[in-house]
């Protein structure tokens, strides 16, 4: 199909199709190497694979909303595991704590017009799969992010 000289390109529906997944994407997988994070970390005690180092990064993604990215790491059998547990955009910041058997996340998610929503999401040691699983359908979901867990990176 010929195009005439000056005229402007629009993706249309199947172009902006095509560039959601790439913006979805990055969304998920948050640079922990940026100058831009703000992050945060810590330590929970008494889950069954001992003591759990968690670190959150956040970076600022437009209006109130934040990339937002939590990881724990433990230590179990001599390895050390990286398990990814929430990657996504939203717009609180996160707090991590344990309550019981549960590791309970805070989030929030703000609608356009300033209503803000918060969220916990639940997770549970699940010890045949030596990891945490979402213990509601939320925590489910996002736990489905795009970023999988590599090698620990060297400190």
């Amino acid at each position: 199909m010929p195009v005439r000289a000056g005229a402007r390109w629009r993706p249309g529906l199947l172009g902006l199709a095509l560039l959601l997944p790439v913006a979805v994407a990055r969304a998920d997988c948050l640079d922990w190497d940026s100058p831009e994070l703000t992050r945060d970390a810590g330590v929970l005690r008494g889950f069954p694979p001992g003591p759990i180092a968690w670190r959150s990064g956040q970076r600022h993604w437009g209006g109130t909303h934040r990339e937002t990215a939590i990881e724990l790491r433990w230590h179990r059998d001599g390895r050390e595991t990286v398990q990814v547990i929430f990657a996504e955009v939203q717009d609180g910041t996160p707090r991590l704590r344990r309550d019981g058997p549960r590791l309970l996340l805070r989030i929030e998610y703000c609608e356009t017009q300033g209503a803000c929503r918060p969220t916990t999401l639940p997770y549970r040691w699940n010890p045949q799969s030596g990891r945490f699983d979402g213990a509601s359908p939320a925590a489910r979901q996002a736990l489905e992010h795009d970023c999988a867990p590599g090698p620990a990176p060297p400190r």
